[in-house]
């Protein structure tokens, strides 16, 4: 088997991990396989040398395509994931000023010094 070939077939699996219905629930577990993959195709990527055969450029048509797919579905996830840190944020400012309404006054009202002593 090739390097094309191999690379074929991880950025086959990355775009079936990507597309699986599981990806939001099981996210830590998830991204770890990605990680792995996109390593896995980072090592692969210089092997492939030129000159390519007709068959070695139909499969490499593939990838690209298969490759856009993957970028699409990692953009969709990234974009998931920081509207739920965004959403987490909310959360916990708004607890905070729940617990504690009167942390972020500045004023001084109610306050009186007398200068006369």
């Amino acid at each position: 088997m090739g390097p094309l070939q191999a690379l074929y077939e991880t950025t086959e699996k990355l775009v079936e991990l990507l597309e699986k219905p599981g990806v939001q629930t099981e996210r830590d577990q998830t991204i770890t396989e990605i990680q792995g993959l996109l390593q896995e195709r980072d090592t692969l990527l210089p092997q492939v040398q030129p000159p390519y055969t007709g068959e070695e450029q139909s499969l490499g048509q593939r990838v690209l395509s298969l490759n856009e797919r993957a970028e699409m579905r990692m953009k969709e996830l990234q974009e998931t994931i920081k509207m739920d840190v965004k959403s987490l944020r909310k959360r916990k400012t708004s607890q905070q000023r729940y617990v504690n309404p009167y942390a972020n006054t500045s004023a001084q009202d109610g306050m009186f010094y007398d200068k006369k002593r």
